[in-house]
């Protein structure tokens, strides 16, 4: 069983997973990425997010803020 990080209930595997594919899509460094950018991570996790959950993020100018450890 992987080990679980403190703060979620996240296993540092799959946090290390996740902060790598984010590092491949924000590609200047700066901790964000844009919504066409986030639907190809989130898609590369696993998730799969409808039209109608795309457009509110469009609706709403998204954009995904990451603070790396």
């Amino acid at each position: 069983m992987d080990k679980m990080t403190s703060s979620s209930n996240i296993s540092e595997e799959r946090l290390n997973q996740f902060c790598q594919i984010f590092k491949k899509y924000d590609v200047n460094g700066d901790g964000h990425i844009n919504l066409r950018e986030f639907k190809k991570f989130s898609k590369e996790l696993g998730y799969r997010f409808t039209e109608q959950q795309v457009e509110v993020c469009n609706k709403f100018d998204l954009v995904v803020k990451m603070t790396l450890l």
